[in-house]
């Protein structure tokens, strides 16, 4: 009998000890399975999250865009404005500096020609002065 309830208790003591390891292997199973669902999940949200923000990117992107886009057209006439004022500016400059141009050249025509006289004059006065210094 004391056989018996040896063997029962060794049974015991192993059926608990068999238990305990694989209650261990359990718990252990069940932590490993939760760390590789939270992996799974956190993949799955890095996934989702690169996913945002790959779609805020092309978002920006775009909106940078069209702001561009708008500013330009917004500058586009505002420049197309300045530019022809500064052709005009510079068409009156040169109009302006051909005028004066024009007017140069009739002043020095006009001197050329006062100039062309007085030698004349002079030299008809010479020419008499000498007429009448040989005639004496």
């Amino acid at each position: 009998m004391t056989t018996a309830v040896s063997d029962s208790g060794v049974f015991w003591l192993l059926r608990i000890s068999c238990n305990g390891s694989l209650n261990g292997v359990r718990q252990s199973f069940s932590a490993h399975r939760m760390k590789v669902g939270h992996s799974k999940i956190c993949f799955g949200v890095n996934e989702v999250t690169i996913k945002l923000l790959r779609e805020k990117v092309r978002e920006f992107e775009d909106k940078e865009e069209s702001t561009v886009q708008e500013k330009a057209e917004e500058k586009d006439p505002e420049l197309l404005h300045l530019f022809d004022e500064k052709e005009n500016d510079q068409l009156g400059s040169e109009f302006a500096i051909k005028s004066n141009l024009e007017e140069a050249e009739t002043k020095v025509a006009q001197l050329q020609s006062a100039l062309d006289r007085s030698q004349s004059e002079l030299f008809d006065l010479k020419s008499r002065y000498d007429e009448d210094s040989n005639a004496k």
